[in-house]
C-alpha cells in the first residue's frame, strides 16, 4: 500500500529532481553549443533544427517545472523562432548560429541567477528612466546575457 507523500517529502522531492536537473545542465548547454556549431555548418538542415526544436522545448517545460522560470523563458523564445525556422527555412539562416550561441550565455546565466537567488542573493536588476524605445530594445536585449533583469520606470512616475 502506498501512502501520499507528505508536504516535507514532498519538498524533498522537488529538490532531489532539481538538483539533479541542474547538475545535467552543463550536458544540456553543451549540447546546444554542439547544434549551434553545427548550425554555423549546415543552418538549413532540417533534422537538426527539428532536433534543436525538440530539445529547446524539452528545457522549456523542465526548467519552469523545477523553479528555473527564467531559462524557461529563454528557451520559450528560441522555440518560438525555431518554429519559424521550420516554417521559414531561409529566416535568420545565417545567424542561426550566433543566436543559439546567445541563447546559451543566456541559459547559463539564468541556471546561475536561479540558484543564485535559491541561496538568499538578490538579483541584479538595470532600472530604465525614460528610456527611448529603440535604446531600451537593445538594452533589454543584452542585459540578460549579462545576468541582469531590465524593469522600466515612466519618468512621469519618477517625478
Amino acid at each position: 500500500m502506498t501512502h501520499p507523500a507528505t508536504p516535507k517529502r514532498t519538498s524533498d522531492v522537488l529538490r532531489a529532481l532539481r538538483e539533479r536537473f541542474r547538475s545535467s545542465s552543463a550536458e544540456t548547454v553543451a549540447a546546444f553549443r554542439e547544434m549551434a556549431r553545427r548550425l554555423a555548418d549546415a543552418p538549413s538542415d532540417p533534422g537538426l533544427v527539428a532536433s534543436l526544436r525538440a530539445d529547446v522545448h524539452r528545457v522549456r517545460g523542465t526548467a519552469g517545472s523545477y523553479g528555473y522560470v527564467d531559462a524557461s523563458r529563454l528557451a520559450a523564445l528560441l522555440e518560438e523562432r525555431v518554429a519559424r525556422w521550420a516554417a521559414e527555412p531561409d529566416l535568420d539562416r545565417a545567424e542561426r548560429a550566433t543566436i543559439v550561441e546567445h541563447f546559451v550565455s543566456a541559459l547559463t546565466l539564468a541556471f546561475e541567477q536561479a540558484d543564485a537567488e535559491s541561496a538568499g542573493v538578490p538579483r541584479r536588476r538595470v532600472l530604465l528612466l525614460a528610456a527611448d524605445d529603440e535604446r531600451a530594445a537593445a538594452l533589454r536585449a543584452e542585459a540578460p546575457l549579462h545576468g541582469f533583469e531590465v524593469r522600466t520606470l515612466d519618468a512621469a512616475l519618477a517625478t
